[in-house]
């Protein structure tokens, strides 16, 4: 059965990075579907966050995406982003995000 994917949640207790990268990498659950999302932060803050949502089971109808800053939570953030599917590649979704102020944090 096909579901609707609405959010990630990236938690800072679960999510890791390697030494001298900034990236961060998630693997787990969101609802019932195992997943890796891979983040890479801009460079300069405002700027574009990179995400690759990668589905490891089942299918799903569209993956969403939302940078919630820690002060402010999901009812301070704009509505989420629909990451679009890579050609070629099959559960694989893309987006970029704008992540406008430096500080911490999640992606929904």
């Amino acid at each position: 059965m096909r579901k609707f994917l609405g959010c990630l949640l990236l938690l800072p207790l679960v999510a890791h990075a390697h030494i001298g990268s900034p990236n961060v990498i998630y693997e787990g659950l969101a609802g019932p579907y195992p997943l890796r999302v891979v983040v890479r932060p801009p460079g300069v803050v405002p700027g574009l966050a990179e995400i690759s949502v990668r589905v490891l089971q089942g299918k799903v109808d569209r993956v969403t995406v939302l940078p919630v800053r820690y002060d402010t939570g999901s009812k301070g953030s704009p509505p989420p982003d629909a990451a679009k599917p890579v050609r070629g590649e099959p559960n694989l979704y893309t987006a970029e995000l704008w992540l406008m102020t430096s500080g911490a944090h999640s992606i929904l």
